[in-house]
């Protein structure tokens, strides 16, 4: 994912550019592609590029569509389609080629905070809106795109990356004992906003935060709704999931190239069964699969599933073992160290999974 970052001086002063600049280096390994900022006096953005659609091609953050008001965001916005639609109601003429973040831009700048509403996908965004004198930030529905922040004396810092945060000098090492707690009974951290870090917080899924001179509001914008029970007949039941599977599928279709997990389980074979469905209808060029073995000595149950899945939908399939661990000397500077514990293993087969599916997806 791309990275992002936003330090905003409440207190009217300078942002201090060392600091600023020390963000921005440890989000360069999620953005190799580009790197920029702006900044103006109290206020900076900044954003480094991991290309991933075909949209991604021409993004160009921080962005601005009049100068006022300007975004770094990682985002996927699906149901594009719709949102595009929505707009031209509102007599605001986008292309479908449109960026993500020129999205996003359009949708405050028709409904300010409102377009929450109206947004969907995997998202986290930091707007700076200058009549206002305010930032504006957000993530998902689900918290899939992370968004982390601290407040340090006379300002406020975010950013998709926990580590960015902790370059400013007033972010002490202290952690969150509670969240330590939690995680090693529980493998799961149990109040939302934390961190294991005591000075910086999470914010969590389906909320936004509003930050001026004098205050920081936090909001949450959506919720699982209650189910609303409606008598149906299997047929529609069936008709009505597969119309929003094949969706939900085709909104991550958008390079010309996919790869997917494929373990010969239920999910992820009827992923891959949709894919090779919409390659076959035009929608990218190729699909590739891929699974991850054990080591010799473990039983390997996925793989002789998924062979037989990826040859009955004439996928390429590539086999990853997990013999290989990577140890420490893997770990190049501090950029490369998880801000968090987790229980998943560091192991080379998935992060060399991930390094073919990007070289096979790089031209888009």
């Amino acid at each position: 994912m791309s990275g992002i970052c936003g330090y905003f001086r409440q207190d009217g002063r300078h942002i201090e550019e060392q600091v600023f600049a020390d963000m921005l280096f440890l989000l360069e390994r999620q953005g190799p592609d580009d790197q920029a900022y702006w900044q103006n006096g109290s206020v900076a953005l900044g954003h480094t590029l991991l290309k991933t659609t075909r949209e991604s091609e021409h993004e160009a953050q921080p962005s601005t569509l009049d100068g006022k008001t300007w975004l770094t965001a990682d985002a996927r916005i699906d149901g594009r389609v719709e949102l595009i639609a929505k707009l031209h109601s509102k007599d605001v003429t986008v292309s479908q080629s449109v960026t993500d973040d020129h999205l996003i831009l359009h949708a405050y700048a028709v409904w300010g905070a409102d377009c929450l509403e109206h947004l969907i996908g995997d998202f986290a965004f930091i707007l700076w809106d200058e009549k206002q004198k305010q930032l504006f930030c957000a993530t998902d529905h689900m918290g899939v795109s992370p968004l982390y922040s601290a407040q340090v004396r006379g300002g406020f810092l975010v950013s998709n990356n926990l580590t960015a945060i902790r370059a400013h000098p007033q972010i002490s090492n202290v952690l969150n004992e509670q969240a330590i707690g939690d995680y090693l009974m529980f493998r799961l951290n149990f109040t939302p906003d934390s961190t294991s870090f005591r000075d910086i917080k999470k914010l969590p899924a389906g909320h936004s935060i509003i930050v001026n001179q004098d205050t920081m509001r936090m909001q949450q914008y959506w919720s699982v709704p209650k189910p609303d029970y409606k008598r149906r007949t299997q047929a529609q039941y069936l008709e009505e999931f597969g119309s929003l599977f094949k969706q939900s599928v085709a909104d991550r279709m958008r390079t010309d190239s996919i790869g997917t997990h494929l373990s010969g389980g239920m999910d992820s074979t009827s992923i891959t069964a949709m894919l090779a469905e919409l390659r076959n209808e035009g929608g990218a060029n190729d699909v590739n699969a891929y699974t991850h073995a054990p080591p010799i000595g473990r039983p390997n149950l996925e793989q002789p599933y998924a062979e037989a899945i990826a040859q009955k939908l004439n996928i390429p399939l590539r086999v990853f073992n997990g013999k290989d661990r990577v140890l420490a000397n893997d770990i190049d500077g501090i950029a490369d160290l998880p801000p968090e514990p987790s229980f998943a293993q560091r192991e080379s087969p998935r992060f060399k999974i991930f390094a073919d599916s990007a070289s096979k997806s790089s031209s888009f």
